[in-house]
């Protein structure tokens, strides 16, 4: 078997780990999409497939390449209902400025990488407000984007302890 496509090897890795967040996201969507909403929540609810973006850009920024994301944020907007474009945009625009920062993630506690993400999502949902209603294109009001980005926050630890479970990376201090 040729090396690049040993188990082991890097490229092997980066499509794996590529596939295992598309079929996760995948999942998000169709549970988000279902007809019975498993966890109603008052305003907006939390974006669970950017939290999953944003905690496997803070671990593996090498297996999300931007078109895949793109391409993925723009089926979520579809999903979602929402017009396509603004808020893929936006959220490819989030990862994509973790992408030459994960190192230095890494290497903050996890209340500074919360601390980030936190940031990210609360600029996002107003800036999507602020884009659409420059398009003229009909939202939900500001409180709503605002309540969704609390939400995402809230729920981002549960997220990035599910993605560490796929990734199976080892700490620095196991490693060591």
């Amino acid at each position: 078997m040729p090396a690049d496509f040993a188990p082991s090897s890097p490229l092997a890795s980066r499509l794996g780990g590529s596939a295992l967040f598309t079929v996760s996201l995948l999942v998000i969507l169709a549970l988000e999409s279902a007809p019975i909403r498993l966890l109603p929540l008052p305003g907006g609810a939390p974006d669970t497939g950017f939290a999953l973006a944003l905690a496997w850009m803070m671990r593996r920024p090498d297996q999300l390449p931007p078109w895949l994301l793109g391409a993925l944020f723009l089926l979520a907007d579809l999903v979602h209902g929402v017009p396509p474009g603004a808020g893929a945009a936006l959220a490819l625009a989030a990862c994509e400025f973790l992408r030459p920062r994960a190192k230095a993630l890494a290497a903050l506690p996890f209340w500074g990488r919360w601390l980030t993400v936190t940031a990210l999502a609360l600029a996002r949902y107003p800036a999507e407000a602020l884009v659409l209603g420059v398009l003229l294109v009909p939202h939900p009001p500001l409180g709503t984007y605002l309540v969704s980005g609390l939400f995402t926050t809230a729920f981002w630890p549960s997220v990035a302890g599910f993605v560490h479970l796929l990734t199976g990376r080892r700490s620095r201090r196991q490693r060591g």
